[in-house]
């Protein structure tokens, strides 16, 4: 183990942390249909309330969903499966956004 000081540990988690937020940055601005292997209806569905990206998606809250025009509860969870195998859910905050949900 090497020992190194305070701010040289700082230092490393701050750079990490940085490029954690640079990897969610590129998720989040990608278009909802190019990350989410979705059916064509609830891709329509989602784009007609205005989500187009995956960070769109992922400041939501699971009722918003849940309120859209005809997106049922199975739409709801083909949604909500796909977002758990990347990791991610629902009501997300995302730093440097500016909207709080």
């Amino acid at each position: 183990m090497i020992k190194i000081g305070f701010k040289e540990t700082l230092d490393i988690n701050e750079e990490i942390f940085e490029n954690e937020n640079k990897e969610e940055e590129k998720i989040f601005s990608r278009p909802i249909d190019s990350v989410v292997d979705i059916s064509p209806r609830v891709l329509k569905n989602l784009k007609n309330a205005g989500i187009e990206t995956i960070g769109d998606l992922i400041k939501l809250k699971e009722e918003d969903v849940l309120s859209f025009n005809n997106f049922e509860k199975r739409s709801f969870k083909e949604v909500k499966d796909k977002l758990k195998k990347l990791n991610l859910s629902f009501g997300r905050k995302i730093v440097g956004d500016g909207a709080e949900r």
